[in-house]
């Protein structure tokens, strides 16, 4: 079964989070050449959405969707979010101001994978998907905070900020992670936890 694609709507419009890198890095593609090449996998994972609604006015009042698809089935969740009467004016203007002046956005991460079990010998690849304006960096990290870089064996950062794993050079156990986002307005970070079983 492919991994779903998760995304948000706003009144049925899809919104856009972090940079367009097209439907080629919204899923897990890495993982489905693998299963293409006939590899055992189980593909038991967790991932967590978020959607930020800055400087929050009347116009940004509506339906909000979470959206998790597969071309085999597809699962949404709506809630409605509207104005509370103690918003004040004074506030939104102000933020809307210093966002526009400053063009500053904080780094968060807003698609990432809480914990994947998975076989021993697969690939595996943790989501890390984060907006900010300047665009954020961002980096993967070990359980003792080594940072994972590009010359590093057996792992692969794509431009979208997801960690493939060539779990052929770890051991069957418990392996931890954590993925930073950062600009000069802010720093994201997150845990991915992965259970590799023989």
């Amino acid at each position: 079964m492919p991994s779903a694609n998760i995304y948000w709507k706003k009144d049925g419009e899809r919104i856009i989070q972090g940079d367009d890198f097209g439907l080629e890095d919204n899923e897990p593609l890495y993982e489905d050449q693998a299963i293409a090449a006939n590899r055992p996998t189980v593909r038991l994972s967790s991932q967590t959405s978020r959607v930020y609604v800055d400087c929050f006015t009347p116009d940004k009042a509506g339906i909000y969707e979470c959206v998790a698809e597969t071309p085999y089935k597809r699962i949404t969740h709506k809630t409605i979010v509207k104005p509370s009467n103690s918003i004040s004016e004074n506030v939104d203007t102000q933020c809307l101001m210093t966002k526009k002046n400053a063009r500053m956005e904080p780094a968060r991460i807003y698609l990432f994978t809480t914990y994947r079990i998975e076989m021993a010998n697969a690939t595996v690849q943790l989501l890390c998907r984060a907006e900010g304006n300047p665009k954020p960096t961002i980096t993967w990290f070990d359980r003792e905070r080594n940072p994972i870089g590009p010359n590093t064996l057996g792992y692969k950062q794509l431009r979208n900020g997801d960690l493939v794993l060539q779990s052929w050079n770890l051991s069957p156990s418990f392996h931890f992670f954590l993925c930073e986002a950062e600009n000069r307005f802010g720093v994201d970070t997150v845990e991915s936890k992965v259970y590799l079983t023989a």
